[in-house]
């Protein structure tokens, strides 16, 4: 695959393409330095990724890190795998626009950080190359990876979508709320209310593209959202342990929905 960027680049980078090092406005810590330790930029043998950021101060927001190419690999290939609306590996292959040329997501990782492409490695493979194989989504361009699925449902109006679920749920849980057994719309008006919430220091929220968990700490509420509907509401006794669990047991990966800048 060393010939890789002869396709896209000629046989050289010309200077235009290259970003200063001291121009970047990527957050980077060395490898080599100790965690938290801000040092000289070093991205020797590493892949740039778009990730959901964790800071303390700040909160979760959206940036990049520089990472081992296996390890940029797999996050790219589950970003992608939800974006374009199907389940993708480091193995999964991707074709070259313009040719018939076919490299895997691991492949592409490894040639980024073999010629220090100083591109995140989703962009770079949406804007190069393309599924090999049909998908559900050809459209990706501009998508939002973190939460594609989400900003097209209508929360204000969200419902079980079953209504033998809706009836059950609210029987089980409507004590919690101080609601009567046979309040359906009431608790289904809290759940609604949940919904359009935004993530803040009192409400955090998880999504993996196809399921979304809601958890306000003030009132310890939890809410489960799976395409596009509800799941389950309900006041969990371990509070915010129990929904670290119910992350933990999901097959998928959830990354916490980054809070609006202030």
């Amino acid at each position: 695959m060393t010939d890789i960027l002869d396709v896209l680049y000629g046989t050289e980078k010309s200077e235009s393409d290259i970003i200063p090092l001291e121009e970047s406005p990527i957050r980077v810590y060395s490898p080599n330095l100790s965690k938290g330790t801000r040092g000289p930029l070093d991205t020797t043998g590493l892949v740039l990724v778009q990730m959901v950021i964790h800071d303390t101060k700040r909160g979760s927001y959206n940036g990049s890190r520089w990472k081992d190419p296996s390890v940029a690999a797999e996050k790219a290939a589950k970003d992608l795998g939800r974006a374009y609306g199907v389940k993708m590996t480091e193995k999964t292959p991707f074709k070259l626009k313009g040719t018939n040329r076919t490299f895997t997501v691991q492949e592409i990782a490894q040639t980024m950080a073999d010629n220090q492409i100083e591109t995140n490695i989703q962009d770079f493979i949406i804007q190069n190359f393309e599924p090999a194989n049909k998908t559900k989504n050809q459209n990706v361009d501009g998508i939002k990876l973190y939460t594609y699925n989400w900003d097209k449902v209508d929360m204000a109006n969200i419902g079980f979508k079953v209504k033998d679920s809706w009836l059950y749920h609210t029987k089980t849980y409507a004590e919690e709320f101080n609601l009567g057994r046979h309040d359906n719309e009431k608790y289904l008006a809290i759940i609604r209310e949940m919904a359009q919430k935004k993530p803040c220091k009192d409400v955090t929220i998880y999504t993996n593209g196809n399921a979304r968990m809601i958890y306000e700490e003030s009132t310890n509420t939890f809410v489960k959202l799976v395409g596009g509907g509800v799941r389950t509401m309900f006041k969990p006794r371990r509070k915010i342990n129990y929904v670290r669990d119910e992350i933990a047991d999901y097959k998928s990966n959830f990354e916490p929905e980054p809070r609006e800048a202030r």
